[in-house]
């Protein structure tokens, strides 16, 4: 079962004998801690504060499930068709980008990441030609360094 944990749930210092019975299910794997970093902050805080020796753990495995939420959201995005992943590396992104923005009618949102391929800073490669190619069929961009 995928559980997600309020704030309010790392208040109370009465709390801790049956949280930490939750936690320890999440530590076995009979539940799923589906936590976001506003969460763990509040459970770090807490379990710092109530049960030391056991806190390092369990924001690790909280902090495993915040990154195992945010692939399941993208898997799912994936799965439906909300986001698609293409590689349009070496003299093709240009024909990639534009079928892309051609399968939206109403809002285009195509996306474009792109590895600058320098060997020193501040080095202007073809990627950054690229990536000003992108900004005239006006949508996103970052060339990554």
């Amino acid at each position: 079962m995928r559980v997600n944990l309020a704030v309010e749930v790392f208040a109370e210092a009465e709390a801790l004998p049956d949280l930490l019975n939750l936690l320890r299910c999440f530590a076995e794997g009979r539940h799923d801690w589906v936590a976001d970093p506003v969460v763990i902050a509040a459970a770090e805080r807490y379990l710092a504060g109530h049960a030391p020796q056991l806190a390092s753990t369990y924001i690790e495995l909280g902090r495993k499930g915040t990154v195992a939420a945010s692939w399941s959201g993208t898997m799912r995005a994936l799965s439906q068709g909300w986001l698609e992943i293409e590689h349009g590396g070496g003299g093709s992104l240009a024909k990639v980008a534009e079928s892309a923005m051609r399968r939206y009618r109403r809002l285009v949102r195509v996306a474009a990441l792109l590895d600058s391929d320098r060997m020193v800073p501040g080095q202007r490669t073809n990627a950054y030609e690229k990536a000003d190619g992108c900004a005239v069929w006006a949508f996103w961009y970052t060339c990554w360094s």
